[in-house]
C-alpha cells in the first residue's frame, strides 16, 4: 500500500499486513516524523503513482561516479516503525537482517538496486547503512553505494554506522573495516549471531566517540558529534 504523508507529501510504502483489516493505524513519517493515518476498506486511500522530487546537486556523492539518470520516485519502504533509520542493500540476506534491526528500533528502507540505494542516500539521512559488498552483482571497487559513502565529510560520517557484509570478511575485523571506511565488517556465514555482534559493534563505536568527545572538550576543542 502506498500513502502520502499529509505534512511533507513524501510517498511511503507500507506492507498490507501491517494495517488492520478494519479501522486505521497511524505511522510516523520516516522523513518529517509527522503522523500518517492508514485506512483499509472503504476508507482505503492508496496513491495511483509516486511523486517526483528534485535530486540534490550533482557531486553530492562520490567524485567520478557515473551519473545515475532518471527522476527519483521519492518512495520509502516502511517496514515497521522505529526511532532510527536504516538502509539495507542486501537482498539475499534481508530476511535475516530485518528482524534484528526492527528489534533494535530501526525503521528499514530496502534498496532494490545500486541505483535505487544511491538515490535514496542523496535524499535521506540514515543512522545505519548495511551493504553487501557485491550488492547488485557489482565488484566491490565499483559499488556505487560504497563509493558514495567513502568521501562523506566527517561531520556526516560520524552520524552513520556502516556495516559491510561479505563472504570473505573476518567478522569485527577493525583494520579491514577501517580500510573500507566502514564501522563493522561481517561474514555472512555468521547470521545466527548477527544481533549479538551488531549490538557489540554499535556499543563499541558509541564508547569510542564518547571518549573522543571528552578528549576534545578537555583540550578546548569540543564540538557536537
Amino acid at each position: 500500500m502506498k500513502v502520502s504523508c499529509p505534512s511533507c507529501h513524501k510517498t511511503v510504502s507500507i506492507p498490507d499486513n501491517m494495517v488492520p483489516a478494519s479501522g486505521s493505524k497511524t505511522f510516523k513519517c520516516p522523513s518529517c516524523k509527522g503522523p500518517i493515518s492508514v485506512f483499509k476498506g472503504k476508507e482505503d486511500k492508496p496513491l495511483d503513482q509516486t511523486q517526483d522530487v528534485v535530486l540534490p546537486p550533482r557531486g553530492a556523492g562520490a567524485k567520478g561516479m557515473p551519473q545515475l539518470g532518471g527522476s527519483l520516485d521519492h518512495e520509502i519502504d516502511l517496514l515497521g516503525e522505529g526511532k532510527y533509520k536504516a538502509l539495507v542493500a542486501d537482498q539475499q540476506n534481508a530476511a535475516k537482517i530485518s528482524p534484528v534491526l526492527k528489534k533494535l528500533d530501526y525503521q528499514i528502507t530496502l534498496a532494490s538496486s545500486q541505483e535505487d540505494g544511491y538515490k535514496k542516500l542523496q535524499s535521506i539521512e540514515y543512522d545505519l547503512i548495511l551493504l553487501n559488498e557485491r550488492f547488485g552483482g557489482a565488484d566491490p571497487s565499483r559499488n556505487a553505494i560504497l563509493k558514495f559513502l567513502e568521501p562523506l565529510p566527517m561531520d556526516k560520517r560520524r552520524r552513520v554506522f556502516i556495516v559491510l557484509v561479505g563472504k570473505n570478511f573476518k567478522t569485527l575485523d577493525e583494520l579491514t573495516a577501517f580500510s573500507l571506511s566502514a564501522d563493522m565488517v561481517f561474514n555472512e556465514s555468521e547470521f545466527s549471531n548477527f544481533e549479538l555482534l551488531l549490538r557489540k559493534a554499535l556499543r563499541d563505536t558509541a564508547d569510542k566517540y564518547t571518549v573522543f568527545k571528552h578528549v576534545l572538550k578537555e583540550t578546548g576543542r569540543g564540538f557536537d558529534l
